[in-house]
């Protein structure tokens, strides 16, 4: 099937009712949600806000103990997890690259499972590095010779190999210095463009979720606080603890800067 009929089979993403406990404290308490397909959304809030529990409940790493999670018309069940996660692609901060494996065989990792040609890996590889702008020479070394935008770069084609439709991404750029982590969220921001993917982002960082993203969900004690743009979260706050929030990013220059 391709990739567009997949998008149509597996979108929107929906979180009804989602409960999860972590060591005895409530992570998320009823958070129902629906979002928008082919943009990406951000998930912000401060630490223990439940977001990043939240992008993990979708991809099936955490098993709520209440509520349900929907890919379009299937709903996330262990009898169908392994399937569903071939159609999300998921990058963590740090890249959570293989070690003892090079870029190219990260990159790869699931295409090779699933016996891919080897004529068709390269047109991806070769694509795709392109698209992330890294160099092909870079794929021959390890994780551990790489810089930290590299790895990232790796991630996220390893993350794209298989063309998902959905994109789930938790702080990606959260351990980059300033200077590279600027570059990637220009980056970062064309490909989301170019591509079309209902994408999922958590970060920590307003300034960045503005940037990045169509639609911000900000998150406080594992509950939604208030969802909309940046722009509404500022002019219309729902809760006093939005303007707090908004406010401890006073000074900084919002979503002004453009990619390209």
């Amino acid at each position: 099937m391709s990739e567009s009929g997949l998008a149509k089979l597996l979108t929107p993403v929906r979180v009804q009712g989602l409960g999860v406990q972590l060591g005895g404290v409530q992570a998320l308490e009823g958070v129902t949600h629906e979002f928008t397909p082919h943009v990406c959304t951000a998930l912000v809030g401060p630490s223990g806000s439940g977001k990043s529990t939240l992008l993990r409940s979708i991809i099936g790493l955490v098993t709520p103990a209440t509520g349900e999670v929907w890919l379009g018309q299937e709903r996330m069940r262990p009898a169908l997890l392994t399937e569903l996660r071939r159609h999300v692609g998921y990058v963590i901060q740090d890249g959570g690259l293989f070690p003892h494996l090079s870029a190219w065989q990260n990159v790869s990792l699931m295409a090779r499972h699933l016996r891919w040609p080897n004529a068709r890996i390269d047109e991806r590889i070769q694509g795709l590095s392109k698209l992330t702008g890294l160099e092909l020479d870079a794929l021959r070394r390890f994780p551990r010779e790489l810089s930290g935008g590299q790895r990232q770069r790796v991630s996220i084609m390893r993350a794209l190999f298989l063309d998902p439709p959905i994109l789930l991404l938790d702080e990606p750029l959260g351990s980059l210095d300033p200077i590279i982590r600027a570059s990637l969220q220009d980056e970062l921001k064309t490909i989301m463009a170019e591509l079309g993917k209902t994408t999922i982002l958590v970060t920590h960082d307003l300034a960045e979720a503005a940037f990045l993203s169509n639609e911000i969900v900000l998150m406080q004690a594992g509950k939604l606080v208030q969802v909309g743009s940046f722009q509404s979260l500022c002019d219309t706050p729902a809760t006093p603890f939005v303007t707090q929030f908004i406010r401890a990013y006073r000074g900084l220059d919002m979503p002004a800067r453009t990619s390209g």
